[in-house]
């Protein structure tokens, strides 16, 4: 069950929609695609900390889903990256009363509710 949920914390923002400019729109993933495989500046490109925090943060969540005893400080560090992109996300849905942004962004926050909730469950030798 804990492996399960890092790999939904590390997935579910690849599902956050995003709309701009009155006729574009994607997917998370399809932007993070562009950006990683097809990049403009590719110096620039990991600098700038909404693209290098998020990417980090779902690293750090598939390395803990793939570790024996996940540390529960590297698995929060991992949720909290991605929670900062996944929360302006919602921001600018909330602001522009989109409710596909604002749905979008349902999964990843389910799933950090249970993740918070389940959080001594699953790291009790931690304190």
């Amino acid at each position: 069950m804990q492996r399960l949920l890092y790999i939904a914390l590390a997935l579910f923002p690849l599902l956050c929609y995003l709309e701009w400019g009155g006729t574009k729109s994607a997917f998370l993933f399809e932007a993070q695609y562009q950006v990683l495989f097809h990049p403009k500046d590719p110096g620039n490109t990991f600098t700038h900390p909404l693209i290098l925090l998020p990417l980090a943060g779902q690293l750090i969540l598939l390395i803990s889903a793939c570790m024996k005893k996940p540390d529960r400080r590297m698995a929060m560090a991992g949720q909290l990256m991605l929670s900062i992109l996944v929360g302006l996300i919602l921001i600018v849905g909330l602001l522009d009363l989109n409710s596909r942004i604002i749905l979008s962004t349902a999964p990843f926050i389910i799933a950090s509710v249970v993740f918070y909730r389940n959080y001594k469950k699953f790291h009790p030798q931690n304190k």
